[in-house]
């Protein structure tokens, strides 16, 4: 092979490994894409199943302590609505004796229940 030839064929192969360099450094740089876009997939798709388990398990508690609590959701016309628990209006509530009338006494309560 004659040197001008020798030095031709180099050259084009120095050229061409240049090349290859850089087409691989880009079709690296978009498969790491790839893989970052899959990962993050992946992560949003387990978030989203443990939200869902979460949502279903709730979802079976409530069921359950409705079922444990013996209510149903339907009353009925007759039914009575219970009384619950909220601040004294004076001339409306008939618990006089079991209010307290003071921070001393709501103090002297909240000590015997420890806290």
């Amino acid at each position: 092979m004659p040197f001008e030839e020798f030095r031709t064929m180099s050259q084009e192969l120095s050229d061409y490994f240049d090349y290859s360099v850089n087409s691989l450094e880009t079709i690296h740089g978009g498969l790491n894409e790839v893989l970052m876009a899959q990962g993050f997939q992946d992560i949003t798709g387990q978030i989203i199943r443990r939200v869902i388990d979460l949502v279903h398990n709730l979802e079976n508690s409530m069921v359950e302590l409705i079922r444990i609590s013996g209510g149903s959701t339907d009353r009925g016309g007759d039914a009575r609505e219970p009384e619950l628990p909220g601040p004294v209006v004076p001339g409306i509530d008939d618990r006089e004796g079991e209010t307290a009338a003071s921070q001393d006494e709501v103090d002297d309560l909240l000590s015997s229940l420890g806290f």
